[in-house]
C-alpha cells in the first residue's frame, strides 16, 4: 500500500481509532505496571509463608506468570482497538474479508496429516478474497502436540491456501525431512518421491498418490523456489491436490498483523503503516505460489 493510500486510511475510516489510541493505550500501560507489581509482590510475600521452598517457588512463579498474562490484557485490548479496525479497513478497500478468530481453517485438514495430526489447533487473521481470477484464503495457524509437561509446539506461522488453474489426478505433499522418521507416509496410497537436488532431498521429503505428475509439479524451478521459501532454518509445508494449494510456512516467535509494542509510545500512524506492510508482504507471498504452484 502506498502512503498515499496509508495516509487516506489514517484520515478517514481510522481517524476515530487512531484519535483515542493514546488516551488507551497509556491508561492500559498504568493498569499493567500497577497489575505486575502487585502480583510480583505477592510472589515475594510467598517466601515469607512457611510452606515449604517447592510450594513456594511453584506459587510464587504462577504468581509472576499469570499476573503478567493479566497485565497484559488491557495492552492486548489497546492494541486491537487498532488492529482490527485497520485489517478491516484495508480488506475493505481491496475487496477482501477479514476474520479475527473462530472460523474454520481453509485447506487445514488436508494438511492436518502432513504435521503429524496435532492435538490442539488455533487459528487468527484470516484474509480470503480473488486475485486475477484464483479465490485464496491466508491465516495465522498455532499448532500444538500433547498437554502438560509433553506439551510441544509444532508449528506456529502463515498458512496461505489458493485455488488452481487445472486440477490434478493425484495428491502430493511437501514437509520438512524427518530423518529415521521419514519411513512413515503421510496418507494412504502415497509414495516417496525422489529427486536429484540433493540440497532438495536433505531439507524435503515429497509422497504423492502420482509419482509422476509429482515430479512433472515439483520441478527444478519449484525445487529453487521451495528452498528460497523455506530459508536458512525454516520449515514449510505444502498439499497439492484437485484444483487446490495450500502452503504453511513455519515462523517461530513471528506474529504478523500486529500494531508493534503496546508498552512503547509509537505514532499511530506508523503502526498503520507496519500493519498494512504485513498485508503487501502476504499478498506478495500468496503470488508467488500461484505463480510456481498455481
Amino acid at each position: 500500500m502506498s502512503a498515499t493510500d496509508c495516509d487516506a486510511l489514517c484520515d478517514g475510516p481510522l481517524s476515530e481509532a487512531l484519535a483515542g489510541l493514546e488516551a488507551t493505550r497509556s491508561k492500559a500501560v498504568k493498569r499493567f505496571w500497577t497489575i505486575l507489581g502487585v502480583c510480583l509482590l505477592l510472589a515475594a510475600v510467598v517466601f515469607f509463608i512457611p510452606m515449604g521452598l517447592e510450594v513456594q517457588l511453584v506459587l510464587a512463579v504462577i504468581l509472576a506468570v499469570g499476573g503478567f498474562i493479566f497485565a497484559s490484557m488491557p495492552l492486548t485490548k489497546a492494541g486491537n482497538s487498532l488492529k482490527h479496525p485497520v485489517l478491516q479497513a484495508v480488506c475493505s478497500t481491496r475487496g477482501m474479508s477479514y476474520t479475527p478468530e473462530n472460523f474454520v481453517g481453509d485447506g487445514y485438514e488436508g494438511l492436518h496429516p502432513v504435521f503429524g495430526k496435532p492435538t490442539s489447533r488455533t487459528f487468527s487473521d484470516r484474509f480470503a478474497g480473488e486475485d486475477n481470477g484464483r479465490s485464496f484464503a491466508f491465516y495465522e495457524a498455532n499448532l500444538v502436540t500433547g498437554s502438560g509437561k509433553s506439551r510441544q509446539e509444532i508449528f506456529n506461522g502463515m498458512v496461505f491456501t489458493a485455488s488452481r488453474g487445472s486440477g490434478l489426478v493425484g495428491e502430493t505433499v511437501v514437509a520438512p525431512d524427518r530423518g529415521l522418521l521419514n519411513v512413515f507416509k503421510p496418507g494412504k496410497g502415497m509414495e516417496r518421491v525422489k529427486f536429484d537436488d540433493a540440497e532438495f532431498e536433505r531439507y524435503f521429503e515429497v509422497y504423492s498418490t502420482q509419482p509422476d505428475e509429482a515430479r512433472s509439479l515439483i520441478n527444478p524451478i519449484v525445487q529453487a523456489k521451495l528452498k528460497e521459501w523455506r530459508g536458512k532454518k525454516g520449515k514449510l509445508y505444502a498439499r497439492i491436490a484437485g484444483d487446490q494449494v495450500a502452503i504453511a510456512f513455519h515462523e517461530s516467535g513471528k506474529n504478523r498483523f500486529e500494531p508493534g509494542p503496546m508498552l512503547k509510545s509509537v505514532p499511530g500512524r506508523e503502526r498503520v503503516r507496519n500493519i498494512c506492510a504485513d498485508v503487501d508482504r502476504s499478498m506478495d507471498q500468496l503470488r508467488d505460489i500461484v505463480r510456481h504452484l498455481g
